[in-house]
């Protein structure tokens, strides 16, 4: 008994998350290269910058949240600069000499990945669920809940 909740509580939860999933992993994909900035004279097409900003920012561009001031060397702090210190000319050759490429592959595989296995959990929702309402509402309500959430 306690088995069937636990299944039905995963089946409810991974319905309800599967848009958000989708979302995410496709955008997170999307910028692993870089793809959402302009670079190099490339005009990249808007819809990929507009919701890579809403995965990194949670809002769209021109909707200027407001955000609480913050000081040079608080700024410093949570960026992690340390201007004391230079890197070392050892740390300067390693940074240059690692190729951030098969990481950024492995990211991008991951995200397809997860894009394929979530599509395949929805497809199981509707298979083993006994009533496809409950898997339609639970979809329908995990994508309008968050879009509706952005622009409040």
């Amino acid at each position: 008994m306690q088995r069937m909740n636990i299944r039905q509580l995963h089946l409810n939860l991974g319905t309800f998350f599967a848009p958000a999933i989708l979302f995410f992993s496709l955008t997170g994909a999307l910028q692993t290269f870089g793809w959402h900035e302009n670079k190099g004279g490339a005009q990249n097409p808007v819809w990929i910058s507009k919701l890579a900003e809403v995965h990194k920012e949670q809002h769209f561009k021109g909707e200027e949240r407001a955000r609480p001031a913050q000081s040079a060397s608080g700024a410093q702090a949570a960026s992690g600069a340390n201007t004391n210190k230079p890197p070392s000319r050892g740390e300067e050759r390693e940074r240059r000499e690692r190729s951030p490429l098969p990481l950024k592959i492995f990211v991008f595989l991951m995200s397809l990945g997860l894009i394929l296995t979530t599509i395949l959990g929805i497809t199981m929702a509707f298979k083993f669920s006994r009533d496809r309402r409950v898997v339609w509402a639970l979809l329908v309500s995990g994508t309008v809940l968050p879009v509706a959430l952005l622009f409040t």
